[in-house]
């Protein structure tokens, strides 16, 4: 999709090479959350897609630090009926389990009469009436802020695209286009005016996101 190297290279197997774009600011040797998280939520979908049913929950934990060895990922049903799904994941580095992830898909129906609440529309500048900032996420992804973010004390707000294919010449994937910002959004929540002072490890976590729709993925997407 992108001449930009790919996150994941699948050189034989089942097995998912990570490679140098998936390095996290951590430490040199391991790799970034978000990666993971868009592997797991690539892996549910491309293995369980039913165009029949829309994912409206993923929650994803990571509990160990994967350094660059080759992935796996394990899936499995945990309920398959006609009204919900329910599809788990794990991730192995090095023969070693370094997180998991859970996805519950609906099935598709007619949306109920009359009117309900729903948030106000994204009220933002388009990207491209945004500059860039001064560093560029790592040069792993495109973002332009809307409002400050890192180390302030306030509601963020940012567009961020990606710019990197997850897994060489294979299509991303809508949920794992929703997964792989996930943990950037996660750790902007801690981030004060000061630093990131109270997650002792930054890396490790758990995530739960909901979903309204499925996203756009050919579209730059909002994140806050």
């Amino acid at each position: 999709m992108r001449d930009d190297p790919s996150y994941f290279l699948r050189p034989e197997g089942d097995a998912y090479l990570p490679q140098p774009n998936c390095r996290g600011p951590w430490d040199e040797g391991s790799l970034h959350g978000r990666v993971v998280a868009g592997l797991l939520a690539f892996a549910i979908e491309t293995q369980h897609r039913d165009d029949a049913f829309m994912p409206a929950r993923l929650t994803v934990d990571l509990y160990r630090l994967p350094d660059f060895s080759p992935m796996t990922v394990a899936t499995h049903v945990i309920r398959d009926g006609r009204r919900i799904k329910v599809i788990d994941a794990e991730v192995f580095s090095a023969g070693k389990s370094v997180g998991r992830a859970s996805c519950q898909l609906l099935a598709r129906t007619a949306n109920s009469q009359g009117k309900v609440w729903s948030p106000a529309n994204w009220d933002a500048p388009l990207p491209g009436e945004l500059s860039p900032p001064a560093h560029q996420g790592f040069g792993v992804w495109d973002t332009r802020p809307i409002t400050p973010f890192m180390a302030t004390q306030a509601n963020k707000r940012a567009w961020m695209r990606e710019i990197h294919d997850l897994v060489e010449d294979m299509p991303i994937t809508a949920l794992g286009a929703f997964g792989l910002p996930t943990f950037f959004v996660d750790e902007q929540m801690f981030f004060g005016n000061h630093r990131v002072d109270f997650v002792e490890e930054p890396w490790l976590g758990q995530l739960d996101m909901r979903l309204r729709e499925v996203p756009n993925f050919t579209q730059r997407r909002p994140q806050r």
